[in-house]
Order: structure tokens, then sequence, then C-alpha cells
């Protein structure tokens, strides 16, 4: 026998990564509908993490989810961890496996990668090979990459940073590669909606509500208070991957009774016109590799295609502004949440092993 079903997450920044990846991580075993196992599994650069150990790192980490190595770790990966990951991976069969790693879908192009995959292709030998990409309309995206990376730049500067980023929209180049390289394989692009853990349940052949209990932490973002601390404060936040601290924040934030406004919007009108015009052509190839209905659906989605769909968002500038909340009013909550972070970094250190830094499998 040989592997049912191969899915591949080539996830995109900023487009629900977390969002699967804490999702599979909870639950990372499954019964698809004709009754086989479905299993989220990590590919690092040591060995392969089964389902147990996915769940088991997930609980134990800031972030509440396990993801499999970026792909320069694992053009990397020594002999040694090649096979033990083919023997691994020729026990699974019969079942079909769920991999997923953010970066993945801009990372065909870097040497060695493509040989990766195909290995893990050839040695899985499955009936289909799915490659899964989501993605999220690029004004939204803009804001959204401006809070995650760009504010926290040394020297952040928005008039700089914002054309290096919208150079970087142009997504169906990056999957025009993968397909080059990949033509057999199934690719399929998803918007990314409200209902995402839905629909990627039905595309594994999984109930529609197999997430159903999965919280919504994952899928929240940063509140204003939160993101204008950070710009007041900068030792919270002291560089665009210092984004641990994030996740603490959100759940001591889930408890807190508080409403919170969201994220600040950082983008004017003209730029937003800018972007859609811009992604515009990149944004219609897309369809492409959508379902019929996805396609439809995305075709009359405003958010990619006209800036009517912003109008009710107040433009805030991109840097700290000294009025714009009471700092006071919230130092508990992110003190908590602070504080949760540190004692996980702890019990992090403890487990290692003694005289040594902790390591990466």
């Amino acid at each position: 026998m040989r592997v049912k079903n191969l899915f591949l997450h080539l996830g995109l920044p900023k487009c629900g990564s977390s969002s699967i990846q804490s999702a599979f991580s909870l639950c990372p075993e499954h019964v698809d509908k004709d009754g086989d196992p479905l299993r989220y599994i990590a590919m690092m650069k040591g060995r392969v993490l089964s389902p147990e150990l996915v769940k088991e790192r997930a609980q134990r980490n800031a972030f509440g989810y396990t993801s499999s190595a970026a792909a320069e770790i694992l053009v990397c990966r020594p002999q040694r961890s090649k096979q033990q990951a083919s023997r691994f991976f020729k026990e699974q069969s019969g079942a079909s496996l769920f991999l997923s790693n953010e970066g993945w879908a801009q990372a065909f192009s870097l040497p060695g990668f493509c040989e990766e995959i195909n290995d893990l292709i050839e040695v899985c030998s499955p009936i289909k090979t799915t490659m899964i990409v989501v993605v999220r309309p690029p004004v939204e995206w803009i804001n959204s990459a401006w809070w995650q990376w760009g504010a926290w730049q040394s020297e952040p500067n928005f008039e700089r940073w914002f054309p290096v980023m919208l150079k970087s929209l142009q997504w169906h180049y990056k999957l025009n590669i993968v397909k080059e390289r990949f033509p057999k394989v199934d690719l399929r692009v998803l918007p990314l909606k409200p209902t995402l853990l839905t629909d990627i349940a039905m595309l594994c052949g999984l109930e529609a509500t197999a997430f159903a209990s999965v919280g919504s932490v994952a899928n929240s973002s940063l509140p204003a208070v939160v993101l204008r601390l950070y710009q007041a404060f900068p030792e919270l936040r002291p560089g665009p991957h210092a984004s641990g601290i994030d996740f603490s924040i959100l759940r001591a934030l889930n408890d807190h009774s508080t409403a919170f406004r969201r994220a600040p919007w950082v983008i004017n009108r003209e730029l937003i016109q800018q972007i859609l015009t811009q992604t515009k052509t990149s944004s219609q190839a897309l369809t492409a590799w959508m379902s019929e209905q996805d396609a439809a659906d995305f075709k009359q989605d405003p958010r990619w295609w006209s800036s009517d769909a912003y109008q009710d968002r107040e433009y805030e500038h991109p840097q700290m502004q000294v009025h714009s909340f009471d700092l006071a009013k919230y130092a508990k909550v992110i003190t908590i949440a602070y504080r949760e972070l540190h004692l996980q970094s702890l019990a992090t250190t403890q487990e290692a092993t003694p005289g040594s830094r902790p390591r990466e499998s």
C-alpha cells in the first residue's frame, strides 16, 4: 500500500497559516469520510514529528501550534534525518498526511527545495498530491503586514516599507513556479474567509465540523491598544519576528471583559487604489487554481477589486501618536501576558539538557 492523499499547505505570510496549524496541532488525527486516517505531521531538520509529538510540542510553546520546518532548514537536513523520514513515511500506508509551513509557497526558487518536495512525494507515493495556498485581499494584507513586521523594524518607515511589500503581492508568479515544477499535482487556491477551517476540512475529505471545537485565538489579531503599546515601549516587541508575546497577550485578552478596538488602519485612500491597481492582474490569475464556486465568490468580493469596500476604515498614522490611548488602563492585562510568556520560556529551557541550549528537532 501507499499513502492515500498527501496535502501540502504552502503557506503565504499573513494568510491564515497559524489558524490552520493551530487547528491541526490541537486535533492532529482525523478519520476521513471513507473511514481512513488523516494525520497532521511536521517534517523537521532532525526527524518527522508524529501526531502525538506535534500536539505535545504545540502545548509546550508560546505559539500554540507546530508546523514543519522552513525551506531553508529542510534543504540542510543530514542524510540520517532523510533516512529516518523515509522509514516514517513508508509506515503511513493507507493514511492521508497533511504538512504545513507558512513560507513554503515562496520557497520553490530556493536551491534544493523542489528536490526536497519531490523526494517527499516519491517516498509517500500518494494516490493524489494536493498543494494548498490560502490568499488574502491585498489591501488587508498590507495593513496586517505593517503591524506584523514593518512597525517593529529598528527604524520603521512606512513610506520606504510600503513599495517593497507591494511588489511581494504578485502571488501568481510564485504559484506559476510551483505549477511549472510540479505539473501533475493538484494546486488549490483558497480565498481567506471566516470559513477557512471548514474549507480546509472539506478539501481534505473530512466532515465540515472537523475543527468545530477549536478556539478562535489563532484567528484573532492584536487590538489597537496593544500595537500602540508596543510602539510606546519597543522592548515589548524588539523586532519584526519577536512575536511570541503576541500569542500570550491574545490569550490574556480573550478572558478580559474590555472591548478592544481592532488594529489601526494605516492605508489611506490613495494607497488603497494603488494596491488594487497593481495587484489586479495577479488576483485575476489566481482564479485558475480555485474551485468553480470559490472563483465565482472571489470575483464578487469587492475587497479584491474596489476601494469602496474600505470606505468605513478610518485612517490612522502608522507611527505612534501620544494621545492614542491611556497606557495605565491596560497595563495589568499586558503584564499578565508577559508573565505567562516568561514562564513558558523558563519551562522550555528547563526541559533542555542541562548546560545546553534547547535544540530544534
